[in-house]
């Protein structure tokens, strides 16, 4: 080999993650079952099919492209201006906010993930405690988190309900998810207020995941960091159509990057824009159309009812196990429901347990950091037939003393 290419080496960081990813991991674990006889309260993936009228707008969208006075080639990077504007009419256009401000991503995941690349490294990451693990995962892959730079971990734990206490130290960029993945708890908003003040106080930023704010039901609990005096000088929030319209396999969201963030005469906004006509070349047309749908009164109503019936079986799911004298957190603002393991199972054993035993599918805690250990994430994502499935299975694994039950 020519010395010069022998020189050549990969990223090195990628030998500190975890040997296998957490839901990769699950998938591998579940594959040699039939899976008609699985119980899936595990990865939160949509049960529900995509409303016609949004299915009818892409396929019009798509029509559009076989006619050469309505094609579509590239699109703008960082998305149409009828979304963005549908977007502001119907969500942040009352919180002041202008088209500039709205970026279309093809989700929160492909975001959320390389938003850590506008700032300067070194930097000091804060992770909540148990969370959504490709937070971690890119920090690793990008060596802002190593051995020697380790994140501060804000824990939450079941002594505190799962509610994250501010760090005492100065931190650089913070993830926080509410409503929580995977613990289904939220933030009310006095809670989210002393996050917002610790940032402006520490000049850190905060990368708020919105993913699930649909679900939200509790009226102290804010849908968007945005409500909260003073977030606008501090937070970038992520959403998503994923969950709340059925896009999961469709892939469609958007990030508000608000224009009051600077730091050194370098506005966080304008380098984002800089970053995404760099890196993209938009969400396709037919996509953002369907997204656009959304926001009609008739699809709005539709899809309200969707949620509605995910949290039915949220509340059902909760409601049998606590029933039953099991101890959950969560799934009141949220499809999850985070579980107590039964006295002397690990979060892995009683994953492998449920799974073998009665075949239902769910995602271990300690997948999501060490304060999951002990405690399994269910998926409220489901139909009421396997809602019921469930309910069966757990009644019987209780009536044959196969859990020892939590006061």
């Amino acid at each position: 080999m020519n010395p010069i290419y022998s020189m050549t080496k990969l990223n090195s960081s990628f030998s500190h993650l975890k040997q296998r990813y957490l839901f990769a991991l699950i998938a591998e674990k579940t594959k040699s079952f039939d899976s008609t006889s699985l119980i899936n309260l595990g990865i939160g993936d949509i049960a529900r099919p995509l409303s016609k009228p949004i299915a009818d707008a892409i396929s019009l969208a798509v029509y559009e492209m076989t006619c050469v006075d309505t094609l579509k080639g590239y699109g703008p990077e960082t998305g149409y201006g009828f979304l963005k504007q549908a977007i502001l009419k119907n969500e942040y256009g009352a919180l002041g906010f202008e088209e500039f401000e709205i970026f279309i991503s093809e989700g929160i995941n492909p975001e959320i993930t390389v938003f850590h690349e506008l700032f300067h490294t070194p930097m000091k990451v804060a992770l909540q405690d148990p969370s959504y693990p490709a937070y971690y995962d890119t920090q690793v892959i990008a060596g802002t988190i190593s051995e020697k730079t380790p994140p501060l971990f804000f824990h939450a734990n079941e002594e505190g309900a799962f509610f994250p206490k501010i760090p005492e130290e100065k931190v650089d960029l913070i993830y926080l998810c509410s409503p929580n993945n995977p613990t289904g708890c939220a933030f009310t908003k006095e809670q989210l207020k002393e996050w917002v003040d610790y940032a402006i106080k520490n000049e850190a930023i905060i990368l708020f995941d919105g993913a699930y704010e649909a679900f939200i039901q509790s009226k102290n609990t804010p849908r968007s960091i945005f409500e909260i005096e003073g977030a606008k000088q501090c937070a970038v929030e992520f959403r998503s159509f994923s969950k709340s319209a059925g896009f999961t396999g469709l892939r469609c969201g958007y990030v508000v990057c608000p224009k009051e963030i600077s730091f050194h005469e370098m506005n966080l906004n304008r380098l984002w824009t800089q970053y995404k006509t760099i890196r993209s070349n938009g969400v396709s047309y037919p996509i953002q159309k369907g997204a656009e749908k959304t926001f009609d009164k008739e699809v709005q109503h539709l899809l309200q009812e969707q949620v509605k019936s995910y949290m039915s079986q949220t509340y059902f799911l909760k409601n049998c196990l606590e029933e039953l004298g099991l101890k959950t957190f969560g799934g009141i603002d949220a499809p999850f429901i985070f579980l107590k393991t039964p006295h002397g199972y690990n979060s892995w054993e009683f994953f492998d347990f449920l799974l073998n035993e009665f075949q239902i599918v769910t995602i271990p805690g300690s997948g999501f950091g060490k304060n999951g250990e002990g405690f399994v994430r269910l998926s409220g994502l489901i139909t009421p037939s396997v809602f019921e499935r469930a309910k069966i299975k757990f009644e019987t694994m209780v009536k044959r003393g196969l859990y020892e039950t939590h006061h």
